[in-house]
């Protein structure tokens, strides 16, 4: 195992202890009663007051709705079904501390939440690909007035052969990824609330060894209602390693449509969808700039659920031998898959996958699209991957 792995999954055990101890300290002053967040199970109301003792905490509720599943209303079990999608999908979404619904980082879990991931791709028809990623997310400070909370990504991406763009530049086996990030929230009257995240970190061949290689990011954002079943989200973002474009303010304007079957996030950067026409069927849609993500559920998160999906993915990365600190190393495929998830203790979901890679490049520019710095397309090539993640 390479020791950029071990790194990963020690780190893992050490933040999960930390977190775990932190979040026991703030649950004692914990009561997360703000309307405005879409997280507050509209449609469970007699439930809470019938097996849950009126328990309006999040971190409480949940688990309880979860143990009471088979005596709920069909109503109430769909309302269920997408806050647990919406739960899983969060901590992929966007990458790294932006990890929020859409990878925008806007909203920030409910629930404190550590991810580790692990794919492969054999290299039968082009080099070999392995990354490993951990992802945790936590509020540590949660009182009426305000919560903040704290989020810490890390990852390394070896590529197993040499690659050389059309331009004569060699692209390092090994990649990486770290970065910090912090969000504050603070409700206000009448359900509207404002908060602001930022996150600093680095990416590339060379981590923190120089300073034009440090990636950072910074959202400002202000929510209101908007009708008995809508709220709105306004932004502002900037980043120098985004998606969406680097050293560019993005403003953004989303709204929050909520229905017994349906949630949807609605606007730009980011539209996702979340549907459960019948139980124990789901489907969920999102895009974020330039990344897609499609998947088609059967079953159950808390117990057993099959899935079809298909991803249009991009990370970006800082190299140190760039001829202009503009450049990026852009790494895009898409992805279709079969994969299952299940429980596997009280507090965690595993998930595995197999799948197909396609259409895959590698480029080095300034933007979006740009590719002055030279391109290389990779063949096409399966992939297995695995992922645990633990609500704390």
């Amino acid at each position: 195992m390479k020791k950029s792995s071990i790194f990963f999954w020690l780190a893992f055990v050490l933040l999960f202890n930390f977190i775990k101890k932190a979040q026991a300290e703030t649950d004692a002053i914990s009561n997360d009663t703000n309307s405005a967040r879409p997280f507050s199970f509209p449609f469970c109301e007699n439930e809470r007051l019938h097996f849950c003792n009126d328990d309006k905490n999040l971190s409480n509720l949940a688990p309880c709705l979860i143990h009471h599943r088979n005596e709920l209303s069909k109503v109430c079990q769909q309302d269920l079904e997408r806050y647990l999608l919406f739960r899983n999908q969060t901590s992929s979404r966007g990458g790294g501390a932006l990890s929020s619904f859409g990878g925008l980082n806007a909203m920030g879990p409910p629930l404190p939440l550590l991810s580790v991931d692990s794919r492969n791709s054999p290299g039968v028809s082009s080099p070999s690909f392995v990354e490993n990623k951990f992802n945790v997310s936590a509020p540590v400070l949660k009182t009426e007035q305000e919560t903040i909370s704290l989020s810490l990504a890390g990852g390394d991406l070896h590529l197993g052969g040499p690659l050389t763009l059309n331009s004569g530049m060699k692209i390092p086996l090994d990649l990486y990824r770290v970065e910090l990030g912090g969000q504050y929230h603070h409700p206000l009257a009448d359900r509207k609330s404002w908060g602001l995240r930022g996150s600093v970190g680095s990416a590339g061949d060379a981590p923190f060894q120089n300073a034009r290689d440090t990636t950072y990011s910074f959202n400002l954002n202000y929510g209101f209602p908007g009708s008995n079943k809508g709220y709105w989200l306004i932004s502002i973002f900037f980043s120098n390693n985004s998606p969406l474009g680097n050293y560019v303010p993005f403003p953004g304007f989303d709204y929050l449509y909520k229905t017994d079957t349906f949630t949807g996030l609605f606007g730009f950067p980011v539209t996702a969808i979340e549907w459960t026409p019948i139980f124990p069927w789901a489907f969920s849609f999102g895009f974020f700039g330039p990344t897609l993500q499609t998947e088609v559920n059967y079953g159950s998160l808390d117990k057993i659920q099959f899935f079809s999906g298909f991803y249009l993915t991009r990370q970006s990365y800082l190299l140190s031998q760039r001829s202009t600190d503009l450049w990026r190393l852009s790494i895009q495929e898409m992805k279709y898959t079969l994969g299952i998830r299940s429980p596997i203790w009280s507090s965690a979901l595993a998930e595995l996958q197999l799948g197909r890679c396609f259409d895959r490049s590698l480029f080095l520019g300034n933007g979006l699209f740009n590719q002055d710095g030279g391109s290389l397309t990779l063949m096409d090539d399966w992939y297995a991957s695995a992922s645990l993640k633990f609500k704390l």
